[in-house]
């Protein structure tokens, strides 16, 4: 293994060091139009790479390991010119616990089928096309340590997002699972289908203040964005408006959000962190209290707190977030909105301001007019403004049913989220 290597190269010229090598094989199938258009096969293998000396560490990515040698030549004379800092400490000798919630071998022809056989139908209920992305990956974690700790663990991660089209309607679908017996394309591609055709022939909205009921994709991005500011080198930095919040009420009591190292569907799961701490669970909001932050070990010796094994060598941050389920029906937020809007997605997130939370994002594909309980027309063309903490606490009811969503633009650490109702949202359009 190459991370031996590595060792032998830096084991006499430092005093701690962390190496993780990956060995992913990701299997991409594209997509347009119902036909598949690219199927590619990507292989490889890189370290990374944690050494200290004194009050001295540097941190590496090797991606060629025909240039090992001189990477980590390269990281030993980094380390040398480096300014003293921080340093974070490499974990003392533990053992891990790799939970079991991954497939022994990737299921690659039986999850092609799968994503083909999903769109087999979806032509019917009348779409001009369908176009995605399916991505399979079996990696391969080997950890090493100038403590003595040594872990090998393979997941297996199935990741698909869709969009079809209706006219100048479209809708989004979505299916995230570490198994090939949880991933459901054909809900994802057919989800995407029900929406683009309810969502055609749109109409505009005024500018204002609704009651909006967000979807998992948009519900999602906004609690990752959430979680990510319970980072305490984002609280340090000025990018989170969790500032002096630490054990205050920011949401309502029905909140609870959760970071897993490791759990089930969990794509992002992994039983040791980058400086080799043991993954674990963290309660983020809990009862709508913001009741923890996530540390690595130079941010939890700053804040005299212990390591979360959220390690991120600079920024500590979050694994799989979950946000539980509440008590509500789907038709029993609908009945509540006098007037409002159904959002199933979004994109092109900004930040006006991290520090107070103010953002806003573009509605993408299907949004509803509500009224009266009732949903009465598509619309587009609009954005959501707001900031996080008022929206937290604007929550007024949380679906019963979770779904997992993980996809390139706008939820990238994967959150398994519900639906929820927030009053007095801004939306503005062009």
């Amino acid at each position: 293994m190459f991370l031996d290597k590595a060792k032998h190269l830096i084991e006499n010229a430092v005093e701690q060091f962390s190496i993780i090598e990956s060995d992913p094989s990701e299997y991409l199938i594209r997509f347009y139009n119902g036909k598949v258009t690219i199927a590619a096969v990507n292989r490889s293998t890189y370290l990374q790479m944690l050494i200290t000396k004194g009050k001295k560490k540097v941190f590496k990515v090797i991606t060629d390991m025909q240039s090992l040698e001189s990477g980590v030549e390269d990281a030993l004379k980094t380390l040398e010119a480096v300014e003293e800092g921080e340093v974070p400490e490499v974990y003392p000798k533990t053992t891990y616990s790799a939970l079991e919630i991954s497939d022994k071998e990737l299921a690659v022809e039986e999850a092609l089928n799968k994503v083909i056989d999903s769109m087999k139908n979806v032509y019917n209920v009348g779409v001009d096309r369908v176009s995605g992305i399916a991505k399979l990956y079996k990696t391969t974690y080997h950890l090493l340590t100038s403590t003595g700790n040594e872990k090998v663990e393979t997941r297996t991660d199935y990741i698909y997002y869709v969009r079809a089209f209706k006219g100048n309607g479209s809708g989004f679908g979505n299916s995230v699972s570490t198994t090939i017996k949880h991933f459901d394309p054909a809900s994802a591609t057919a989800e995407a289908a029900e929406y683009a055709v309810k969502a055609e022939s749109s109409k505009s909205i005024h500018e204002g203040k609704y009651t909006v009921i967000l979807s998992p994709p948009i519900a999602a991005s906004i609690f990752e964005l959430v979680a990510g500011m319970c980072s305490a080198y984002s609280i340090d930095v000025g990018f989170s408006f969790l500032k002096d919040k630490l054990g205050e009420t920011v949401a309502p009591k029905e909140l609870n959000i959760t970071d897993y190292g490791q759990i089930y569907d969990g794509v992002n799961s992994r039983s040791f962190d980058d400086e080799g701490a043991p993954t674990g669970i963290t309660k983020l909001i809990e009862g709508g209290r913001f009741v923890s932050v996530i540390h690595n070990s130079t941010t939890a010796k700053k804040w005299r707190a212990k390591t979360t094994g959220n390690a991120g060598i600079i920024d500590p941050s979050p694994w799989n977030i979950t946000v539980d389920g509440g008590d509500a029906e789907n038709d029993e937020m609908l009945k509540e909105i006098k007037e409002g809007v159904f959002i199933t997605n979004n994109w092109y997130t900004r930040f006006n301001n991290y520090r107070t939370g103010e953002f806003s994002t573009i509605i993408r594909d299907a949004a509803f007019y509500i009224k009266n309980g009732e949903i009465m027309y598509p619309v587009a063309n609009i954005r959501l403004s707001d900031s996080l903490p008022r929206l937290l606490s604007s929550i007024k009811m949380i679906s019963k049913n979770t779904k997992w969503i993980k996809w390139w633009g706008e939820v990238v650490t994967p959150v398994r989220s519900p639906y929820i109702m927030v009053e007095e949202t801004t939306l503005t359009v062009p």
